[in-house]
Protein backbone atom coordinates (compact mmCIF):
# COMPACT_ATOMS: atom_id res chain seq x y z
CA UNK A 1 0.00 0.00 0.00
CA UNK A 2 1.15 3.53 -1.07
CA UNK A 3 1.59 6.26 1.63
CA UNK A 4 2.17 9.81 0.87
CA UNK A 5 5.27 11.50 3.00
CA UNK A 6 5.78 15.20 3.66
CA UNK A 7 5.88 16.33 -0.22
CA UNK A 8 4.36 15.05 -3.08
CA UNK A 9 7.68 12.88 -4.27
CA UNK A 10 7.71 11.43 -0.96
CA UNK A 11 5.86 8.19 -1.30
CA UNK A 12 6.48 5.12 0.95
CA UNK A 13 4.99 1.55 0.67
CA UNK A 14 4.18 -0.30 3.96
CA UNK A 15 5.13 -4.18 3.98
CA UNK A 16 2.44 -6.88 3.79
CA UNK A 17 3.27 -6.52 7.66
CA UNK A 18 2.85 -3.74 8.62
CA UNK A 19 5.84 -4.00 10.43
CA UNK A 20 7.96 -1.34 8.08
CA UNK A 21 8.24 0.71 4.88
CA UNK A 22 10.22 0.71 1.21
CA UNK A 23 10.58 4.52 0.12
CA UNK A 24 9.21 4.84 -3.72
CA UNK A 25 12.84 6.62 -4.44
CA UNK A 26 14.73 3.72 -4.29
CA UNK A 27 12.78 1.99 -7.00
CA UNK A 28 13.73 1.78 -10.29
CA UNK A 29 10.76 2.21 -13.24
CA UNK A 30 12.69 -0.34 -15.52
CA UNK A 31 13.33 -3.76 -15.60
CA UNK A 32 16.90 -4.90 -14.39
CA UNK A 33 19.35 -5.43 -17.51
CA UNK A 34 19.27 -9.80 -17.76
CA UNK A 35 22.68 -11.57 -16.85
CA UNK A 36 23.75 -13.71 -20.31
CA UNK A 37 26.90 -14.62 -18.72
CA UNK A 38 26.65 -15.54 -15.12
CA UNK A 39 30.25 -14.95 -13.54
CA UNK A 40 29.54 -16.14 -9.62
CA UNK A 41 31.12 -13.50 -7.96
CA UNK A 42 34.31 -14.29 -9.17
CA UNK A 43 36.59 -11.42 -8.05
CA UNK A 44 38.50 -9.10 -10.63
CA UNK A 45 41.06 -6.78 -10.05
CA UNK A 46 40.23 -3.66 -11.66
CA UNK A 47 43.10 -3.03 -14.37
CA UNK A 48 43.35 0.77 -14.08
CA UNK A 49 40.64 3.29 -12.77
CA UNK A 50 36.86 2.03 -13.67
CA UNK A 51 33.83 3.80 -13.59
CA UNK A 52 30.78 2.08 -12.41
CA UNK A 53 27.42 3.49 -13.50
CA UNK A 54 23.83 3.16 -12.26
CA UNK A 55 22.96 1.05 -15.56
CA UNK A 56 23.97 -0.91 -18.48
CA UNK A 57 24.63 2.03 -20.66
CA UNK A 58 25.95 4.58 -18.76
CA UNK A 59 23.14 6.43 -16.85
CA UNK A 60 24.41 8.04 -13.31
CA UNK A 61 28.22 7.55 -12.08
CA UNK A 62 28.07 6.07 -8.58
CA UNK A 63 31.81 5.57 -8.35
CA UNK A 64 35.01 5.85 -10.16
CA UNK A 65 37.41 3.58 -8.11
CA UNK A 66 41.38 3.31 -8.91
CA UNK A 67 44.00 0.09 -10.27
CA UNK A 68 43.99 -2.80 -7.94
CA UNK A 69 40.78 -2.34 -6.55
CA UNK A 70 38.81 -5.79 -6.23
CA UNK A 71 35.63 -6.00 -7.94
CA UNK A 72 32.73 -8.89 -7.29
CA UNK A 73 31.44 -9.55 -10.82
CA UNK A 74 27.73 -10.83 -10.98
CA UNK A 75 27.70 -11.37 -14.90
CA UNK A 76 27.90 -10.10 -18.00
CA UNK A 77 24.87 -8.05 -19.25
CA UNK A 78 23.76 -7.13 -22.77
CA UNK A 79 25.69 -4.26 -24.28
CA UNK A 80 28.70 -5.36 -23.31
CA UNK A 81 28.81 -4.41 -19.74
CA UNK A 82 29.23 -6.29 -16.37
CA UNK A 83 26.96 -5.71 -13.50
CA UNK A 84 29.35 -5.67 -9.72
CA UNK A 85 28.49 -5.36 -6.40
CA UNK A 86 28.89 -1.93 -4.73
CA UNK A 87 30.76 -1.91 -1.42
CA UNK A 88 27.30 -0.06 0.18
CA UNK A 89 25.15 -2.90 -0.90
CA UNK A 90 23.28 -3.03 -4.37
CA UNK A 91 24.65 -3.41 -7.91
CA UNK A 92 26.13 -1.20 -10.55
CA UNK A 93 27.79 -1.83 -13.94
CA UNK A 94 31.38 -1.17 -16.21
CA UNK A 95 31.78 -1.10 -19.15
CA UNK A 96 34.50 -3.42 -21.36
CA UNK A 97 33.05 -6.82 -20.50
CA UNK A 98 34.21 -8.97 -23.14
CA UNK A 99 37.78 -7.82 -22.46
CA UNK A 100 37.27 -8.18 -18.77
CA UNK A 101 36.32 -11.78 -19.15
CA UNK A 102 38.61 -12.65 -22.21
CA UNK A 103 41.26 -12.25 -19.22
CA UNK A 104 39.70 -14.15 -16.66
CA UNK A 105 38.88 -17.28 -18.68
CA UNK A 106 42.58 -16.85 -20.53
CA UNK A 107 44.89 -20.21 -18.86
CA UNK A 108 47.44 -19.34 -16.83
CA UNK A 109 50.55 -18.05 -18.25
CA UNK A 110 53.73 -20.17 -18.48
CA UNK A 111 57.29 -18.62 -17.40
CA UNK A 112 59.54 -17.06 -20.12
CA UNK A 113 62.92 -15.98 -19.87
CA UNK A 114 64.59 -12.33 -20.79
CA UNK A 115 67.84 -11.19 -20.54
CA UNK A 116 67.20 -7.05 -21.55
CA UNK A 117 70.57 -5.36 -22.44
CA UNK A 118 69.28 -1.56 -22.95
CA UNK A 119 72.17 -0.75 -24.96
CA UNK A 120 71.74 -3.02 -27.51
CA UNK A 121 68.04 -3.74 -27.04
CA UNK A 122 68.65 -7.45 -27.10
CA UNK A 123 65.76 -9.35 -25.36
CA UNK A 124 67.54 -12.75 -24.83
CA UNK A 125 66.17 -16.09 -23.88
CA UNK A 126 62.65 -17.05 -24.99
CA UNK A 127 61.35 -13.04 -25.30
CA UNK A 128 64.33 -12.88 -27.73
CA UNK A 129 62.83 -16.46 -29.08
CA UNK A 130 59.73 -14.53 -29.66
CA UNK A 131 60.98 -12.12 -32.15
CA UNK A 132 63.51 -14.43 -34.20
CA UNK A 133 59.88 -16.19 -34.90
CA UNK A 134 58.20 -12.72 -35.61
CA UNK A 135 61.06 -11.80 -38.12
CA UNK A 136 61.10 -15.02 -39.54
CA UNK A 137 57.50 -14.92 -40.55
CA UNK A 138 57.70 -10.99 -41.92
CA UNK A 139 60.71 -12.72 -43.93
CA UNK A 140 58.18 -15.27 -45.00
CA UNK A 141 56.07 -13.04 -46.51
CA UNK A 142 58.14 -11.26 -48.55
CA UNK A 143 59.56 -14.68 -49.60
CA UNK A 144 56.49 -15.57 -50.74
CA UNK A 145 56.18 -12.23 -53.01
CA UNK A 146 59.87 -13.23 -54.25
CA UNK A 147 58.92 -16.74 -54.98
CA UNK A 148 55.53 -15.86 -57.06
CA UNK A 149 55.82 -16.54 -60.99
CA UNK A 150 56.17 -13.26 -62.70
CA UNK A 151 56.33 -12.62 -66.81
CA UNK A 152 59.89 -11.03 -66.02
CA UNK A 153 62.64 -9.98 -63.94
CA UNK A 154 61.51 -6.20 -63.84
CA UNK A 155 58.10 -7.59 -62.51
CA UNK A 156 59.59 -9.30 -59.67
CA UNK A 157 61.75 -6.21 -58.71
CA UNK A 158 58.44 -3.73 -58.85
CA UNK A 159 55.99 -6.36 -56.80
CA UNK A 160 58.97 -6.70 -54.28
CA UNK A 161 59.86 -2.69 -54.29
CA UNK A 162 56.06 -2.35 -54.06
CA UNK A 163 55.96 -4.82 -50.88
CA UNK A 164 59.23 -2.79 -49.33
CA UNK A 165 57.64 0.77 -49.38
CA UNK A 166 54.13 -0.74 -48.61
CA UNK A 167 55.23 -2.15 -45.09
CA UNK A 168 58.55 0.24 -44.35
CA UNK A 169 57.08 1.62 -41.20
CA UNK A 170 54.55 -0.89 -40.83
CA UNK A 171 54.65 -2.54 -37.37
CA UNK A 172 54.09 -6.03 -36.87
CA UNK A 173 53.12 -8.35 -33.82
CA UNK A 174 52.33 -11.55 -32.00
CA UNK A 175 50.10 -12.04 -29.41
CA UNK A 176 51.24 -14.52 -26.54
CA UNK A 177 50.70 -14.54 -23.07
CA UNK A 178 53.52 -15.43 -20.65
CA UNK A 179 54.79 -14.80 -17.28
CA UNK A 180 58.14 -12.82 -16.39
CA UNK A 181 59.01 -12.03 -13.13
CA UNK A 182 55.07 -11.71 -11.56
CA UNK A 183 54.63 -9.72 -15.05
CA UNK A 184 52.47 -10.85 -17.85
CA UNK A 185 54.01 -10.40 -21.29
CA UNK A 186 51.13 -10.15 -23.84
CA UNK A 187 52.97 -9.24 -27.18
CA UNK A 188 55.66 -8.49 -29.04
CA UNK A 189 55.99 -5.73 -32.23
CA UNK A 190 58.80 -4.76 -34.43
CA UNK A 191 58.47 -1.44 -35.06
CA UNK A 192 60.35 0.58 -38.46
CA UNK A 193 63.64 1.41 -35.82
CA UNK A 194 62.50 -0.29 -32.26
CA UNK A 195 60.79 -3.08 -30.77
CA UNK A 196 58.38 -3.39 -28.11
CA UNK A 197 57.39 -6.08 -25.55
CA UNK A 198 54.03 -5.45 -24.45
CA UNK A 199 52.61 -6.06 -20.57
CA UNK A 200 48.47 -6.90 -19.20
CA UNK A 201 50.09 -5.17 -15.96
CA UNK A 202 50.63 -1.28 -15.36
CA UNK A 203 53.52 1.05 -16.13
CA UNK A 204 54.52 1.48 -12.39
CA UNK A 205 54.39 -1.88 -11.56
CA UNK A 206 56.28 -3.35 -14.73
CA UNK A 207 59.00 0.11 -13.69
CA UNK A 208 59.36 -1.42 -10.14
CA UNK A 209 59.88 -4.77 -11.19
CA UNK A 210 62.87 -4.21 -13.58
CA UNK A 211 64.63 -1.77 -10.96
CA UNK A 212 64.18 -4.52 -8.51
CA UNK A 213 66.09 -7.05 -10.92
CA UNK A 214 69.17 -4.14 -10.73
CA UNK A 215 68.14 -2.26 -13.79
CA UNK A 216 69.54 1.45 -13.89
CA UNK A 217 66.28 3.62 -14.68
CA UNK A 218 65.03 7.30 -14.38
CA UNK A 219 61.87 8.01 -12.27
CA UNK A 220 59.79 8.23 -15.46
CA UNK A 221 60.70 4.65 -16.66
CA UNK A 222 63.70 5.26 -19.02
CA UNK A 223 66.64 3.35 -19.06
CA UNK A 224 70.00 5.23 -18.26
CA UNK A 225 71.65 3.44 -21.97
CA UNK A 226 74.90 5.43 -24.09
CA UNK A 227 73.55 5.67 -27.51
CA UNK A 228 70.00 3.66 -28.25
CA UNK A 229 66.43 4.59 -26.31
CA UNK A 230 64.65 2.13 -24.16
CA UNK A 231 62.28 2.88 -22.07
CA UNK A 232 58.52 1.72 -20.07
CA UNK A 233 55.68 3.62 -20.52
CA UNK A 234 51.93 3.33 -21.41
CA UNK A 235 51.17 1.32 -24.84
CA UNK A 236 49.97 3.88 -27.38
CA UNK A 237 45.85 3.74 -28.29
CA UNK A 238 46.54 2.22 -31.58
CA UNK A 239 48.82 -0.88 -29.42
CA UNK A 240 46.15 -1.66 -26.94
CA UNK A 241 45.76 -4.59 -28.34
CA UNK A 242 48.95 -6.32 -27.34
CA UNK A 243 49.21 -5.01 -23.77
CA UNK A 244 48.56 -1.98 -21.77
CA UNK A 245 52.26 -1.00 -20.98
CA UNK A 246 55.22 -1.47 -23.33
CA UNK A 247 58.88 -2.17 -22.93
CA UNK A 248 60.31 -0.23 -25.93
CA UNK A 249 63.84 -0.37 -27.42
CA UNK A 250 65.68 1.38 -30.38
CA UNK A 251 66.53 4.73 -32.14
Amino acid sequence: QLKAGQSAEDNWLELADSEGFISTVNLSETAPPQIIKPLGDKVWKADGPTDIWTSAGGGDLIDRVPEDTPLSLVGLVAGGYIEVKLRAGGVGYIAGGARIIELLEAPSATPITMNFRPDSCDFGGGVGALFAQLSRQADARRAAIENRDYANPDARQTALEAYDEKNESRSIFAKTKREYNGLTITGVGIHSESQSVYFDDPPAKVIAVFKQAGYNMRANGEFQTSELYAGIGPAAKQDRNYGNTYLNCGV
